[in-house]
């Protein structure tokens, strides 16, 4: 009997991960933070869009108030990196 390879593989890949995540506990972190964001998200906008089509009595995509929350989150990085940059230019010149 053959064993699957592609199977070992994911099983191996996935120690490894694991291994990983155990010595470095900020990547585990970062990784929590990013898993509960995503989860609030869904959830506010799968719970959100019925109510807002009860109270409106048309249909909403939720495809597009989906679109809408990650361009604002888009906007809102690309913003904390301007003001990062502008924040270390000020740090930087009054230190010369």
């Amino acid at each position: 009997m053959q064993r699957d390879t592609s199977l070992d593989s994911f099983w191996s890949n996935l120690k490894g991960s694991a291994v990983v995540l155990s010595e470095k506990l900020d990547l585990l972190s970062i990784g929590i933070i990013d898993s509960c964001f995503k989860i609030g998200l869904q959830l506010f906008l799968f719970i959100w869009v019925p109510l807002l089509e009860e109270t409106s009595g048309t249909f909403i995509h939720p495809g597009a108030i989906f679109v809408c929350f990650m361009f604002a989150r888009l906007i809102g990085a690309e913003l904390l990196d301007v003001i990062l940059i502008f924040k270390l230019i000020f740090f930087i010149y009054n230190n010369l």
